[in-house]
């Protein structure tokens, strides 16, 4: 569903999504639309804007179960299928938000945010599909799980390696103050 600043859905359920996007609305819908009311992203949209955009935006989508992707000319990112075919390549640059599936598993675990945030995402990909029945959902679900333990283990080695650190720099200094 596309729409615009002057466009509002009158109604979307328990979960409105309006009101995450609308910020968003705002940056990206801006030429006039040669065949309707209302606005698009221009074709030389900012590539760096529209990433910004979409990283930024993806921290409060998925808190609400949505899943938020960006799609542009040269986006070089395979189907998760087929790694011949690119299906996020697009000549208008577009944002696009649905909502959350068992297949999103894989885009929850980026490495360009923090071990915090994506802690965050696994936690409501969790919480989302912990009482579904499918094994295969039961099988992303352990996936997930299994990654916050990763992520909680990585966080626990990094502790004790910052406290004998420290540790030692006060050690150092104590001694050297002794001089």
């Amino acid at each position: 569903m596309i729409w615009t600043l002057s466009q509002k859905p009158a109604h979307l359920g328990a979960k409105s999504v309006y009101p995450a996007i609308r910020e968003y609305i705002r940056e990206f819908l801006v030429l006039d639309h040669p065949f309707r009311k209302g606005k698009m992203f221009p074709f030389d949209f900012d590539l760096k804007k529209l990433l910004q955009l979409q990283r930024k935006g993806k921290v409060k989508y998925v808190k609400r179960q949505l899943m938020i992707g960006a799609t542009y000319s040269i986006n070089q990112s395979p189907s998760i299928h087929c790694p011949d075919y690119y299906p996020l390549r697009t000549e208008t640059p577009c944002l696009i938000v649905r909502a959350l599936t068992v297949d999103d598993l894989v885009f929850l675990n980026p490495e360009h945010y923090s071990i915090f945030k994506r802690i965050t995402f696994l936690k409501t990909f969790i919480e989302m599909f912990k009482d579904s029945k499918p094994k295969n959902i039961k099988k992303q679900v352990n996936s997930a799980k299994n990654l916050i333990q990763s992520y909680k283990k990585q966080l626990l080695i990094k502790s004790i390696f910052l406290s004998i650190f420290l540790a030692l720099t006060l050690t150092l200094m104590f001694f050297l103050t002794r001089l």
